[in-house]
């Protein structure tokens, strides 16, 4: 009598069981999908910054192309000056 009155009876217990599992089953499937989302996100900004880093590279490549053709065309100035005025 007082097992089959209890709230931890087998059939009751059974039924806290599986809706703790189904519980747990959605939180489960939420959180694969927020892994998901983030992973998609994760990549996105990987993407993104190997990009910026290419693009950061070619500038920085163009920008001493420039101060060296700006240093040289200097260089060769000052040269001419110099044998002007010899």
């Amino acid at each position: 009598m007082a097992g089959s009155s209890s709230p931890w009876s087998a059939p009751r217990a059974v039924l806290n069981i599986l809706e703790i599992n189904k519980k747990l089953c959605l939180q489960l499937e939420e959180k694969k999908q927020q892994f998901r989302d983030l992973k998609e996100k994760f990549l996105i900004s990987e993407a993104t910054v190997y990009s910026l880093a290419n693009q950061l590279w070619k500038y920085s490549k163009f920008c001493r192309f420039i101060v060296t053709q700006v240093i040289n065309e200097h260089l060769f100035s000052l040269c001419e000056m110099k044998c002007l005025q010899t």
